[in-house]
């Protein structure tokens, strides 16, 4: 996420080109544009693995304030062109390129409160959608890149996965991709589960 863009021209009005700076400018302006109506939600950054602001499944009633503060100062971006320098030098400790992989299962399934790692004996019945503690109706995914890492990294394999869950969660899914690689995971991601694609650029 701390690359630079292909498309410098599209994005020359940012702070700078790298995908990261963009990608933060754009969050800010959507906190700072949501109505005085009391929101609920919460910020999870991921790569290979999971940054969660609330620290668990759930929503966090909205605070500008707060939530501006943890995407100023809580976000940072993972396995972008200083860590490549860095390892291309021989520092692989330092660079911690392992960290920067794109671990997306871990991601979307959290949002159902599933560890893929650790997944639940049964999957939830229709039945048991009263009972579940997690009410997020919808979620806006953004990426920049193919999963690499994680229990799953086939496209298809995910898409299977999050339709399994989602059947009984029924939650609204958009997805949102920046930077040059094949996105067409994503655009399923979205039409598949009620959501709108949109491809910020290269």
């Amino acid at each position: 996420m701390d690359d630079l863009v292909v498309e410098r021209e599209k994005f020359a009005s940012y702070r700078d080109c790298k995908k990261f700076t963009i990608v933060k400018t754009e969050l800010l302006a959507a906190i700072d544009n949501l109505t005085p109506t009391p929101w609920n939600f919460d910020i999870v950054a991921f790569a290979s693995d999971l940054n969660v602001w609330k620290q668990q499944p759930g929503a966090r009633q909205h605070r500008q304030p707060r939530c501006r503060e943890v995407v100023v100062r809580g976000l940072q971006p993972l396995g972008g062109a200083d860590q490549q320098e860095l390892a291309q030098a021989g520092l692989t400790g330092s660079a911690n390129l392992a960290a920067g992989k794109t671990n997306t299962l871990k991601a979307l399934l959290y949002m159902f409160g599933v560890d893929p790692d650790n997944p639940p004996k049964a999957v939830f019945t229709g039945g048991d959608r009263v009972s579940i503690k997690n009410k997020i109706d919808t979620v806006y995914f953004l990426s920049d890149g193919r999963p690499s890492i994680g229990k799953l990294v086939d496209t298809n394999e995910i898409l299977k996965e999050v339709r399994r869950y989602n059947e009984t969660f029924r939650m609204v899914i958009h997805a949102i991709a920046i930077g040059e690689f094949q996105k067409e995971f994503l655009k399923e991601l979205a039409e598949h589960n009620g959501g709108v694609f949109q491809d910020l650029g290269r």
